[in-house]
């Protein structure tokens, strides 16, 4: 395979302009291999960390928050969730996503490493879907590896490192390679929402008790501090927050099940 670009999600908030149909609701789904065809089985002590990619690395910056029912986002980001413990290659599909072509993100592996590789059809340079055949050099991608049970995207492997903000810093301590820095973000998330309460830290406070696997309190506190997220108007903040609680509201369910 020739070598494909992994391009970071905000590069490619470009192709918002490009998807048709905002005014009606896209139709996704996910195509299933028949078969086992992974090499590996991955134990996961936490599923925050796909669902999180799927949802803050695949749907937002393609815009599919906002042009498809999240009751069908929810659905399949479970059915991705569960081939991938089954050991089963899968497709993410959005139909019709513009031109009359399908978006399409196939999630593999590379070859015998506890990973999870994300190759899509969508040229970045050209900002277009790709026909079957065409070179994948320039297609968004994304990869991750299993570490200790969960799941890392591969330029985060690497220990965070404190660049003077708690906040980026407890951010990318619940994202990095080093499992062990997790204990240390509820501390500083703490610290920080008792001298200045900003939205973000209430946020990434839910995140961190998502990746705990202590949903219900994730989610309640979205839920207390809504108003306060809202009142920012901020954009990307409103994102944050939209994805956090449908990450929330998708752990309820696998862990209900």
């Amino acid at each position: 395979m020739k070598r494909i670009v992994f391009t970071l999600f905000f590069v490619i908030f470009s192709v918002l302009i490009f998807a048709e149909n905002l005014d009606n609701k896209l139709e996704v789904c996910i195509l299933q291999s028949s078969g086992k065809n992974l090499t590996y089985k991955p134990k996961i002590k936490s599923d925050f960390g796909f669902v999180s990619f799927f949802y803050e690395s695949i749907c937002l910056p393609f815009g599919l928050l906002d042009m498809t029912k999240q009751d069908d986002l929810r659905s399949c980001c479970l059915d991705m969730n569960k081939s991938l413990k089954e050991e089963k290659r899968a497709t993410f599909v959005v139909k019709n996503y513009k031109g009359g072509k399908d978006l399409k993100f196939t999630f593999g592996q590379w070859p015998n490493k506890p990973s999870i590789l994300i190759i899509s059809n969508y040229d970045v340079a050209e900002q277009r879907m790709l026909n079957d055949g065409e070179d994948l050099s320039n297609v968004f991608a994304l990869s991750y590896y299993f570490v200790d049970g969960y799941i890392i995207k591969d330029s985060n492997i690497d220990e965070a490192v404190f660049d003077n903000d708690n906040l980026d810093y407890a951010k990318n301590m619940l994202y990095d390679g080093n499992i062990k820095n997790n204990k240390k973000i509820k501390t500083i998330l703490e610290n920080e929402i008792n001298k200045n309460p900003t939205p973000v830290a209430y946020i990434y406070l839910a995140q961190y008790y998502f990746n705990e696997r202590q949903v219900k309190k994730g989610l309640d506190i979205l839920s207390e501090n809504k108003e306060l997220i809202e009142s920012t108007g901020e954009k990307h903040i409103l994102n944050l927050y939209k994805c956090a609680y449908e990450e929330g509201k998708v752990l309820e369910t696998i862990y209900k099940n």
